[in-house]
């Protein structure tokens, strides 16, 4: 039986690193396309091995990356491309090429080819502020260029689901945490910190997000047999309870047993902090067989890893 073949766009990132680590240990060919600047230090291990296949390809040469796409003849596209998800990555016109404009030939470039799904990884930045849980259908008001970005490419993934009747799934992710993150993140900081007893500056006590571990994200990411009985659907992947910054703070003293040493400063807040971000999860939970993991026990998991490649970071 022929093997699936697997196209995964931003496969050097956190999301793209983790999906890999698990689909390494299945029968499927993957291959991973990716911009020629890519470090690829979260994947060094995997991509000599004779089923990952490495594309260097520009997202903004349309004509380049459809003879990719119709090289390679992917039945599942995981497109985790992004820019703009942190705060230093703050270039409008990057976050608007990337987001919308490298979507969308990413997408046009696929129509060239049969597919059984193509998921569409969208972001919880999209709802902006909110006072109470997010549904999928509920109206946008996105707060930052990225927000308004993902916001877009959400809808043209819909939009040419709907209108050319494709395989579309977008997964509105919430705040994923775990292995491999980038080492400004809060998570590394705030462990290096642990590490080292170094004082940390976090930002407003009340700032809180649903954080969702990556390996749970990954395990929905997987379900690609029932995410493609969902065409055109937009799916939110967080865990529908949100965790503030104080109590980040009281879990990671519980999970590692030390003390943290945290001053509190909000003039170093970040605009689209906010006390209300959570996920309704209705969805998700009628449509997948999957139950993501508690804070503390995701923190603690993250934690053990931690400790065992502190030197990475």
């Amino acid at each position: 039986m022929k093997k699936k073949i697997i196209l995964i766009t931003g496969a050097a990132g956190f999301i793209g690193a983790n999906l890999i680590r698990q689909l390494i240990n299945q029968d499927v060919q993957i291959h991973l396309l990716l911009k020629t600047s890519t470090d690829l230090w979260r994947i060094n291990s995997y991509v000599k091995q004779k089923r990952v296949v490495i594309h260097f390809s520009d997202f903004g040469d349309i004509q380049a990356l459809t003879k990719t796409v119709q090289k390679i003849q992917p039945s599942v596209i995981y497109h985790l491309a992004a820019y703009g998800a942190s705060h230093w990555q703050n270039e409008p016109q990057h976050i608007f090429e990337t987001n919308i404009f490298g979507t969308l030939n990413l997408l046009t470039a696929c129509q060239t080819i049969n597919y059984q799904l193509f998921i569409n990884s969208g972001s919880s930045s999209e709802y902006g502020y909110s006072n109470q849980p997010m549904t999928e259908e509920l109206t946008l008001h996105p707060n930052s260029y990225y927000g308004i970005a993902k916001a877009t490419q959400t809808l043209l993934a819909s939009y040419l689901a709907q209108a050319e009747n494709k395989p579309i799934v977008t997964i509105r992710l919430f705040s994923v945490y775990g292995p491999y993150e980038t080492a400004g993140k809060l998570f590394p900081t705030l462990f290096r910190a642990i590490s080292s007893q170094t004082p940390i500056t976090l930002t407003n006590k009340k700032a809180a997000h649903d954080f969702i571990f990556v390996g749970d994200v990954v395990s929905g990411l997987l379900q690609t047999d029932v995410l493609a009985q969902y065409p055109g659907q937009i799916i939110n992947f967080g865990t529908g309870i949100q965790t503030s910054l104080v109590e980040v703070v009281k879990v990671a003293e519980k999970v590692t047993g030390q003390k943290v040493r945290a001053t509190w400063d909000k003039t170093k807040a970040h605009r689209w902090d906010n006390s209300n971000w959570v996920a309704d999860t209705t969805k998700v939970k009628t449509i997948l067989p999957w139950h993501p993991r508690s804070f503390a026990d995701g923190l603690s998991n993250y934690w053990q890893w931690y400790q065992q490649h502190q030197s990475i970071y």
